[in-house]
């Protein structure tokens, strides 16, 4: 089950039927710090969870790092990523060259990228930062194959256009160490002398470092297997889970917490997850709980919700009037509102109209989805917990207007 250069006696011990019991050496193994210090590992887990190839590199000379100094174990999830690199053609180094025929297939390359973006194809895209060098670029994005990766390479706009040249390369990459989209392509801006995209002001790791810490420290140092619970969740999403270390404080409460967040439905024949999706952010959003609204609202697009029912959930149009709701949907919104007031008040005609519009069944999934998400929002809320980063557009979410106003952000 286990492969690893290490050395042999500990190989017994691993793979012998002391494993689970000897929580001191199965600790040590799942330390990330050791994972990286004993060379490459490859594990599997319950037949879905693999960490391999780990890169990053710690020097050995340096004593007990801190968490934050760990390098991260990557959970690696079998996808086949393709890059293909841009290049200016030479003829176009000199600004004056340029054309209105030029200048059109670079706005058509920054549409394109937005698209492929918006359908979950395109993961990173950007420019090089190198100082007065705007003539190479890059574009990260997950393909089923190197035909299809250069069928999308092929069809982008500066590449129709004769303006860049582009060079396709496949590789391997873990969840999470990419970290978020390099800019929100939905708010990008392109003129004559970029190559792909340029960041704006509220680009993907804008928000994040600059939030307030939760109230209390996080925990670093966790009791087993709660602490390997934790690693591993934090592995797989790629960013550290400040407020649940801080709840870790009373491991008792984490436990039923994640116990809670197991056994939620999250797609169901009565409640679909385009509905749960919308019962989550309208909850998120009523609480003004910007952790709630990162988490909820990172899959928003992929979830089927669109940015003009993002704005009615966040009370700025009526649902009605927005026209795309169904009456299921509509019954759902209508019920959450009346469970998130305090104090609480559902009317007969309210309950009844959900009932009729998903049965006993989802009146019960959407009872408890709006219960467990009001949970967490006053938790986290209660805990100080900043969003975790998740979102790659806190634009379209409108993240930045429910920050709290009693706290101050750090400054840049």
């Amino acid at each position: 089950m286990f492969q690893y250069p290490i050395p042999f006696q500990r190989v017994q011990e691993f793979e012998g039927k002391h494993f689970l019991k000897r929580r001191r050496v199965a600790r040590a193994f799942f330390d990330p710090h050791r994972f990286h210090l004993q060379g490459e590992l490859k594990i599997s887990i319950m037949r879905e969870w693999r960490i391999r190839e780990c890169a990053q590199e710690v020097r050995t000379t340096r004593a007990a790092p801190s968490l934050d100094e760990r390098p991260r174990v990557l959970h690696t999830l079998p996808m086949a990523l393709y890059s293909y690199s841009l290049s200016l053609v030479s003829r176009l180094h000199d600004e004056a060259a340029w054309n209105d025929a030029d200048r059109s297939a670079v706005s058509g390359h920054a549409q394109y990228l937005r698209d492929l973006q918006e359908r979950g194809i395109v993961l990173l895209a950007g420019r090089t930062d190198a100082p007065n060098d705007a003539t190479r670029g890059i574009v990260i994005l997950e393909s089923s194959s190197a035909d299809e990766a250069r069928k999308v390479m092929d069809a982008d706009p500066a590449v129709l256009g004769g303006i860049m040249e582009a060079t396709l390369a496949p590789f391997r990459l873990a969840v999470g160490s990419a970290g978020r989209i390099a800019a929100d392509l939905a708010n990008a801006t392109a003129d004559a002398g970029d190559l792909a995209v340029t960041a704006t002001e509220a680009g993907a790791d804008a928000s994040c470092p600059l939030d307030p810490p939760p109230f209390i420290p996080p925990r670093e140092k966790l009791p087993f297997p709660i602490g390997l619970l934790l690693d591993l969740a934090e592995s797989r999403i790629g960013r550290r889970l400040l407020g649940l270390r801080a709840l870790a404080w009373y491991p008792k409460a984490l436990i039923g917490a994640g116990l809670l967040e197991a056994f939620v439905a999250h797609d169901d024949k009565k409640a679909s997850r385009r509905l749960l999706a919308l019962v989550r952010l309208r909850v998120s959003y009523l609480a003004s709980c910007p952790f709630c609204i990162d988490m909820n609202g990172s899959g928003f697009s992929e979830a089927g919700v669109a940015e003009a029912e993002l704005a009615a959930l966040r009370g700025e149009a009526s649902p009605v009037s927005v026209g795309t709701f169904s009456e299921a949907e509509l019954a759902a919104l209508d019920f959450t509102d009346s469970v998130c007031t305090t104090p609480v008040r559902v009317s007969e005609e309210t309950a009844a109209r959900l009932l009729s519009a998903v049965g006993p069944r989802g009146f019960a999934i959407i009872a408890a989805t709006a219960a467990q998400v009001n949970f967490w929002a006053r938790l986290f809320q209660g805990l100080g917990a900043p969003p975790s980063g998740l979102a790659a557009f806190p634009r379209k979410l409108a993240l930045e207007s429910y920050a709290n106003p009693l706290r101050k952000r750090k400054e840049g």
